[in-house]
C-alpha cells in the first residue's frame, strides 16, 4: 500500500521547516521567491496535493479566527479558547489556533498569521510585548489583546485591549488575607518582565501599606506563571526565618504547587498555611483543598474578543470587573485564632 505523503516529506525534500512549508501552501508572502519554488518543486517530486478544504480554511475562509497563544496547553488559555468555543456558533465564526514559535520572530509569525484569518486574538505574554504596537500596525485584520490595559488604538484603530485591574484585584486579595488576621504574607509574582504581573505586585504592596504593614522584600519571590517555577518559590519562602502564615501566588496554576509545597513539608492548608490564587481557572477546584482565587471573566473577555474582531468596531480599552471566590484555601490567622 502506498504510504501517503506527508507535510513533513515535503520540508524534508527541500530541507525547509515545516511552518515555510505551510506558508507557502497558505500563500504567504514572507517567503522568498527561492524558497518558495523548492517547495513547489519538492511537491511535485513526491505527488504532494494539499487539502482544498484545510487550504481554504487556513488561507482566509470567512469568518476564521486566529488566536496566538505561548502554550495552548496552559490552564488560562484552555479555559479562554473555550470561552471562544462557546460563541463560535452564534456568531458565524471558526477558531484556529497558533502557538509562539521559539525559532522565529514573533513579527513574522504574527504576521504570517494575520495574512491567513479575518481577526486575531492575542493571548499574554505576547500581547504584553513592548514593541508590539511597532508590529501590528501594519496588519490588516482586526486585533483583540486579552490581558493587558495598553491603549494601541490611536496607532491602530482597530485594535481592542481587554483586561481586569490587576493591581485593584491584587490588592483585594491581600487585603482579605489581612482581615482574615494573616500579616506575614507572602507572594510569588509571575515573569517580572511582563506589566501585568507587575501590576499585581504594586497591588500586594498598596494592601500592605494601606493596612500598616511593613514590607519584607524576602517575602517576594519571583515565579514565571507556571507552576514549575512556583514550586522552587514556594520551597524558598516556606523554608525562610520569617515563615508566611499565607502565600498569594499570581496564578491558580502556581497556587497549586503552593499546596504540593506546603504537603511536602507537612502543613495543613489552610490550617498552618493559607493559600490564595489567580484566575479561577479550572486547576482551582482540581487541587485539595480548592482555591480561594480572583475570578477573571475568561469567557466573557472571549466572546468580547470574538464579536470585537468579527464586527470591526472601533478599538480602544475595556476593563472587566473581577471577583474573589471563597474557597477553602484561606483560614484564619494567627490573630484571629488567638
Amino acid at each position: 500500500m502506498k504510504t501517503k505523503v506527508t507535510i513533513a516529506d515535503v520540508a524534508s525534500k527541500a530541507n525547509v521547516s515545516l511552518m515555510t512549508v505551510s506558508r507557502v501552501i497558505n500563500g504567504a508572502n514572507t517567503v522568498s521567491a527561492h524558497t518558495k519554488q523548492k517547495v513547489m518543486d519538492a511537491m511535485d517530486a513526491l505527488g504532494y496535493k494539499p487539502n482544498v478544504a484545510a487550504r481554504q480554511l487556513s488561507s482566509g475562509k470567512r469568518g476564521l479566527i486566529g488566536v496566538f497563544c505561548f502554550a495552548s496547553t496552559s490552564s488560562f488559555v484552555s479555559q479562554f479558547l473555550y470561552g471562544c468555543i462557546k460563541n463560535t456558533t452564534s456568531l458565524g465564526a471558526y477558531i484556529t489556533v497558533e502557538e509562539f514559535n521559539t525559532d522565529c520572530s514573533l513579527k513574522d509569525q504574527l504576521t504570517s498569521f494575520s495574512e491567513r484569518v479575518e481577526g486575531m486574538i492575542i493571548l499574554p505574554p505576547m500581547s504584553d510585548t513592548e514593541s508590539l504596537e511597532d508590529w501590528i500596525t501594519h496588519l490588516e485584520v482586526p486585533v483583540a489583546l486579552i490581558g493587558t490595559s495598553k491603549d494601541l488604538s490611536r496607532s491602530k484603530p482597530d485594535c481592542l485591549s481587554i483586561h481586569i485591574n490587576d493591581v485593584a484585584a491584587s490588592e483585594a486579595c491581600v487585603s482579605y488575607l489581612i482581615e482574615q488576621g494573616h500579616s506575614a504574607i507572602g507572594m510569588i509574582t509571575g515573569d517580572r518582565s511582563q506589566s501585568v504581573s507587575n501590576a499585581r505586585v504594586q497591588g500586594y504592596k498598596q494592601a500592605l501599606e494601606k493596612n500598616g504593614l511593613t514590607l519584607d522584600e524576602d517575602a517576594i519571590q519571583n515565579g514565571d506563571f507556571t507552576y514549575r517555577s512556583a514550586l522552587t518559590a514556594a520551597e524558598k519562602l516556606i523554608t525562610q526565618g520569617n515563615k508566611p502564615t499565607a502565600i498569594f501566588a499570581s496564578n491558580d496554576d502556581m497556587a497549586a504547587a503552593v499546596i504540593a509545597t506546603a504537603a511536602k513539608h507537612e502543613l495543613r492548608v489552610p490550617q498552618d498555611l493559607s493559600i490564595l490564587g489567580f484566575d479561577d481557572v479550572n486547576t482551582a477546584t482540581l487541587v485539595w483543598p480548592q482555591l480561594t482565587t480572583v475570578r477573571q471573566p475568561l469567557h466573557d473577555m472571549a466572546e468580547i474578543a470574538l464579536k470585537f474582531v468579527t464586527a470591526g468596531e472601533t478599538g480602544g480599552v475595556k476593563t472587566l470587573p473581577f471577583q474573589v471566590i471563597h474557597r477553602d484555601s484561606v483560614g484564619p490567622g494567627p490573630k484571629l485564632n488567638t
